[in-house]
Order: C-alpha cells, then structure tokens, then sequence
C-alpha cells in the first residue's frame, strides 16, 4: 500500500533554518501513546515548545502529516548540531496493535520512499533517537526502542522492512508509464519515474484523485492551498 504527505506547517517551533548538510532522517516516537498527528500538530503549533519534528505518522487514514518544509530544519534531535543534519519523523503511539501496524507501514513506506528520493541506504542514512546518542553529546533519548519492544518489534526488523520496501517500490516504479487525468481539463498527462507531476484541483476532488494516483503505484505529497 502506498500513502501520501499531507502538508500542515505549523508556525511556532519553526526556526525557519535551510539544511547545509543534510545526511538522513531519525525516526523517533511520540511517547504519548493514543495522540495522533493532529493532537501534535495543535501541541507545536499553540505555544513555544521548543521542539518540532518534520513528519508524523499516526493510524488516521493514508497519510504522513507534515509539520516542516523538507528543506528546513526542526528541533528534534536533543543537539544543535545534529537538528541541522538530520531530518526527524515521528512514529505515533498507541496500545492498540492494529493500530500500530499502520503506523509501522506507514514508517516503513515514508523512509523507504525518501531514501530512493535521495539515494540514501539504512544503514548510513537511518537512524533512532537512541543511535544519535553515539553521535552527539546531551542526546538522552532512547526512542523508538521501547515502544518497537511493547509492541513485539525490533530496531533491526524496521530497518529491515524499510530495505525490503526500497527494493519494492523501486522495482513498482521501473519502467512504469502511466494516466493521469486532469480533473480541471479532462485531458491526459503522461508521467513516469523520472518526472514530479504538480495538479490543482478541487477540495472536493483531492481526496478522491490522490487515491486513484496511489493505486497507480506513485507516491503523492498534497499541499492544501490557502
């Protein structure tokens, strides 16, 4: 199953910071099990927190939320040096296991697909909260481990996941030439790997469109416009 990103920028916790050397992505979790993207979006965005992450992944319908622009910097690693090197996504927690499991696939897909976006590997350019502790000074997190443990899960078995789903959208994607349609024009748009296809179209339509795209195999990423 593929998902999309829903962009929702909060505008407090922003440092409004571009990356300079951006080297991968750490995957944390949330450690306030039963909220979902939404409950932290409204968390980051209604007071100074001093902390922000780029991307969450809750249980709630097909898409990885987004906090802030993929060029940009957020406060989530616990280091100065280390928030202007890594991007962050939070892995939401529950109790519930069904629930869980969207939220590991949706984590597995998201990694999976923004490594192929960058040419990036697990093992160099994939990390948790507890392995930036060997990194860097003052990080005392040990996140996603505990919750990945409660859950019956380990680090090495997301990290595997994730290399199985690079492998598999990869191969989804070669080669591939698919149609679009235009819901504004009703014409056809030709698109394949090597292309980023931008479309506007109706609120109504959005949702309905994104799936269509979705069950073509491409990966989406929506920006609600003002």
């Amino acid at each position: 199953m593929s998902y999309y990103i829903k962009q929702q920028l909060i505008s407090m916790n922003r440092p409004k910071e571009k990356f300079v050397n951006l080297k991968g992505i750490t995957i944390h979790s949330t450690a306030n099990i039963g909220a979902t993207s939404l409950n932290h979006f409204n968390y980051w965005n209604n007071a100074d927190r001093q902390s922000s992450v780029h991307f969450i992944a809750d249980w709630i319908d097909d898409y990885i939320l987004q906090l802030i622009p993929e060029n940009e910097i957020a406060w989530h690693t616990g280091s100065w040096q280390g928030n202007r090197e890594w991007l962050g996504i939070e892995m939401c927690e529950t109790a519930d296991k069904n629930q869980f499991e969207i939220v590991w696939n949706k984590t597995v897909w998201f990694v999976a697909d923004l490594c192929i976006k960058h040419n990036w590997n697990v093992d160099d350019n994939v990390w948790s909260h507890n392995g930036l502790r060997s990194l860097y000074k003052g990080i005392d997190h040990t996140d996603p481990y505990n919750y990945l443990t409660r859950m019956g899960k380990t680090w090495k078995q997301l990290c595997d996941a994730i290399d199985t789903k690079i492998v598999e959208l990869k191969n989804n994607k070669e080669g591939v030439v698919n149609k679009v349609a235009d819901v504004k024009t009703n014409t056809t748009i030709k698109t394949d790997k090597d292309i980023y296809l931008s479309v506007r179209v109706l609120e109504s339509k959005a949702d309905e469109l994104t799936k269509k795209i979705i069950a073509m195999g491409f990966a989406t990423k929506r920006l609600d416009l003002a």
